[in-house]
C-alpha cells in the first residue's frame, strides 16, 4: 500500500522527555515544519501500532531523539527498527538530548548516519537550518543558511556557535577546509569556557593542526576541558601521562585518568585500564581487574581488548582457562583487522588449541599478521614455508620471512636463519 507524505518529520522519543520534545516542536511551529507526535496526533479509540506505523511512511524524516530515557523505551527501538526497514536509511536522524552512550544495536543502525547533538547543534538555531535545508523548502533569501547563521552567532560571541563554526571549518563541511580558522575559533571559544572547544584546541596543539605543535599547552587545554566535565579529553590526558607527551611521564596520573573515562563507557578507556592492571603500570598487578576491565571493552568490539580477553582464557590470568573461549576472542580480533588477534588466531588453528587443527587457516592468518609487520608472525610465517605446514614447502620464502622477523630482533627467527645458513 502506497502512503501520501502528510508530516515533515515524525519524532520518537520518550514521553519521559516531554520537556525537550515540547521545546523542538514549537520551533517547528515556528519555521513552519509540520510534525507527527504521538501526544498531539493520535486521537482516542485509534489503534496505536498501526497508527505509529502508517505515521512513520507518511513523514519525510523520522527525528530520533536519542536519550537514556528514549534507549530504554521498548516503542522508541520499535519505531526506529521499523523506520529503517522502510524508509531511506539517510531519513532517519539521530538527535541527541542527554550524554547517555547509545547502545550497541542502535549505534550499528546508524553507523552511516551523521550524529547531532543538543549541544553541536542548538534546536532553534543549526538544528532548524539543517533540517529545512534537508527537506528542500523553498526558502526566503533573508533566512541565512546554517553556516551563514554560525557565522553570526560566533560574531555576536556565543561559544556555541564558535566552537560549531570551528567544527566546520576543521573538517571542511560545506565550507572550504581551514584549520587555521578552525584553531582560532576554538580558542576563542576555549577562553570563554567551552568544554568541548577546549578539547579540540587541545588535538589542533598536540598535532600541530593549524598551529604550531606545542603538546604541553595541549595538556593543559585537555586539564581544562576535563574539569570542565567534557569526558572525551579524559583519555587523552591518560595517554599523554603514560607516554610523557608535554608533561613527565606518570603512570599514576594516567591511571587515574583512564580509570575516570573509564568508568563513563568509553572502551578504548577501558582497554587502558585493564592494561594498567595487567601491568602494574601506577597501579598494582591486579589479574582479576585486568580481565574485567579488558572483557568490558571487548564486549563493545574494541580489538585490542578482545586479544586481551583471549589471552587471559588462554594463560588462565584473571580468569578460568579456556581454549574455546580464548579461540572466540582471538578470531572477534582477528575478523576486524588486529594483527594480535590475527596471529594468536593462527596459532590456535596451528595448535589446534580451543578447535580442531588447521595448517592451511593457520598460515593464512599468519600471512594477515605478518603483513602488517608483526614479528612473531613473520617467524611462524616463516617456519610454515620451512616445514610446508599450511603451504607448500619453500625455504626461499621461508628465509625471506625470517629475516623480515630478524630485522626486527626476534630472537628465534636470528637462530633459525642460522640454521638455514648451516644446511648449506
Amino acid at each position: 500500500m502506497k502512503y501520501d507524505i502528510k508530516y515533515d518529520i515524525f519524532i520518537s522519543y520518550s514521553r519521559k522527555d516531554n520537556d525537550i520534545a515540547n521545546t523542538i516542536c514549537k520551533a517547528f511551529d515556528d519555521a513552519g515544519i509540520s510534525y507527527f507526535i504521538d501526544t498531539n496526533c493520535i486521537p482516542g479509540g485509534t489503534a496505536f501500532p498501526e497508527r505509529i506505523a502508517r505515521a512513520i511512511k507518511e513523514s519525510r524524516l523520522v527525528l530520533l531523539l536519542g536519550s537514556k530515557n528514549s534507549y530504554e523505551s521498548k516503542y522508541t527501538e520499535n519505531e526506529i527498527a521499523y523506520a529503517f526497514g522502510k524508509k531511506p536509511k539517510n531519513s532517519v536522524l539521530p538527535y541527541m538530548i542527554d550524554e547517555e552512550p547509545m547502545p550497541e544495536g542502535l549505534e550499528l543502525l546508524f553507523a552511516s548516519v551523521n550524529m547531532r547533538s543538543i549541544v553541536d547543534h542548538p534546536i532553534k538555531t543549526v538544528l532548524m537550518s539543517e533540517l529545512l535545508e534537508l527537506l528542500d523548502r523553498p526558502r526566503d533569501p533573508e533566512i541565512p543558511s546554517a553556516i551563514q547563521l554560525l557565522k553570526r552567532k560566533a560574531q555576536e560571541g556565543d561559544t556555541d556557535s564558535q566552537y560549531m563554526l570551528g567544527l566546520t571549518y576543521y573538517n571542511g563541511e560545506g565550507i572550504e577546509k581551514d584549520l587555521k580558522e578552525a584553531r582560532k575559533l576554538f580558542q576563542k571559544a576555549s577562553e570563554n569556557g567551552n568544554p568541548a572547544a577546549q578539547y579540540m584546541l587541545a588535538n589542533c596543539l598536540y598535532r600541530g593542526e593549524g598551529a604550531t605543535q606545542n603538546q604541553s599547552e595541549a595538556v593543559k587545554w585537555y586539564e581544562e576541558s576535563a574539569a570542565n566535565g567534557y569526558a572525551e579529553a579524559l583519555d587523552d590526558l591518560g595517554k599523554c601521562y603514560f607516554y610523557g607527551y608535554g608533561v613527565r611521564k606518570d603512570y599514576r596520573k594516567a591511571f587515574e585518568y583512564f580509570k575516570k573515562s573509564a568508568m563513563t563507557g568509553k572502551a578504548i578507556s577501558q582497554y587502558w585500564l585493564g592494561y594498567c592492571y595487567y601491568n602494574g603500570k601506577g597501579v598494582s598487578r591486579n589479574p582479576e581487574e585486568a580481565f574485567k576491565w579488558y572483557h568490558l571493552s571487548a564486549e563493545k568490539g574494541y580489538p585490542l581488548s578482545q586479544t586481551g580477553v583471549g589471552w587471559c582464557y588462554q594463560n588462565g590470568y584473571g580468569a578460568k582457562q579456556n581454549p574455546a573461549k580464548a579461540f572466540f576472542w582471538y578470531k572477534q580480533a582477528a575478523v576486524q583487522g588486529n594483527s594480535y588477534g590475527q596471529f594468536n588466531l593462527g596459532w590456535c588453528l596451528h595448535k589446534g588449541y580451543g578447535c580442531i587443527t588447521n595448517y592451511k587457516e593457520a598460515a593464512e592468518w599468519y600471512l594477515k599478521a605478518a603483513n602488517q609487520g608483526l614479528a612473531d608472525a613473520q617467524y611462524m610465517l616463516g617456519y610454515c614455508f620451512y616445514s610446508g605446514q599450511g603451504v607448500n614447502k619453500d625455504h626461499h620464502r621461508a628465509k625471506m620471512w625470517y629475516q623480515k622477523a630478524a630485522s626486527q630482533g626476534h630472537v628465534k627467527a636470528i637462530y633459525a636463519l642460522e640454521g638455514l645458513a648451516d644446511q648449506k
